[in-house]
């Protein structure tokens, strides 16, 4: 059943009081909240969905999975808890500025600055893929979020165990979330079947907006679709042409519509870019 009680500033989740909405997104509202005891800020991810008391278990399952991950540029879930059978997590509290809000669309940036970021990312996808076999399945600006440092944390999970909810899954919720991020998946993501080099495929998507000032398809979301799954994306150069030939190669490698044909990780395809921009 979907929650349409998005507005809940003043409530009370828990051991946390919500002090201020934050964002909204396809699968949750997210909430700058405050312990009632410890009184320390955190953030809060109150998903759209109703559990039945069956699939308690398994959210939390999944969560206490997520909240194993250590690592600089992961952001920490703290807590995880269903009230009222509504799922929520807790997660540690940066800046929460996203890369979407500090780069609007349409921006282009130095590349110096991409591959810093993309370096950041990489460095936590390489964890969670080869530590804990998991896909992120939802990289994109709005999922990369600035600490005070400017170092980018990686946040929203939701579709890494969401994506196995079946209760959520059945959900008005995934046809929001996925309009949401349908610029950044992968062929074999929107096909049902998501791949490590699913992630590296949005970090190519990324990377081809920052440079171009333009994300490689568009359109409506089905026109979206069909061009990741069967149109090669226009070329770089003629939208930049001071880019470095080598690094259009390097990029379309990362938007290979086949997984296997991309670098072995993302962790591969930011050496290589920043051997391009050499």
């Amino acid at each position: 059943m979907y929650d349409h009680r998005s507005d809940r500033v003043g409530q009370q989740l828990g051991e946390y009081r919500l002090l201020r909405l934050l964002a909204q997104r396809g699968f949750a509202d997210v909430y700058l909240g405050e312990h009632l005891t410890v009184n320390n800020r955190v953030v809060l991810r109150v998903f759209r969905a109703v559990l039945s008391d069956e699939d308690h278990e398994e959210f939390l399952r999944e969560v206490q999975l997520l909240s194993g991950l250590d690592h600089p540029h992961i952001l920490r879930v703290l807590d995880a808890a269903v009230e009222g059978g509504l799922p929520f997590i807790v997660m540690d509290s940066p800046s929460y500025e996203t890369l979407r809000q500090r780069h609007p669309p349409g921006a282009r940036l130095a590349l110096e600055t991409i591959v810093t970021y993309l370096k950041h990312v990489a460095s936590a996808l390489r964890y969670v893929h080869d530590q804990h076999n998991l896909i992120h399945r939802n990289i994109h600006p709005g999922s990369l979020v600035l600490d005070p440092d400017d170092a980018i944390v990686l946040s929203d999970f939701s579709h890494a165990f969401l994506a196995h909810h079946t209760m959520i899954m059945r959900t008005q919720v995934l046809a929001e979330a996925v309009v949401e991020a349908i610029s950044y998946m992968a062929p074999e993501q929107i096909q049902g079947k998501p791949h490590q080099a699913s992630d590296q495929y949005a970090l190519g998507v990324m990377t081809y907006e920052w440079l171009c000032g333009r994300p490689p398809f568009s359109g409506a979301p089905l026109e979206i679709i069909g061009q990741h799954l069967s149109y090669p994306p226009s070329s770089m150069l003629e939208q930049a042409p001071e880019l470095p030939p080598a690094l259009e190669e390097v990029v379309f490698k990362a938007l290979a519509k086949e997984p296997e044909q991309r670098f072995a990780s993302a962790h591969d395809f930011v050496l290589a870019l920043e051997q391009a921009c050499r």
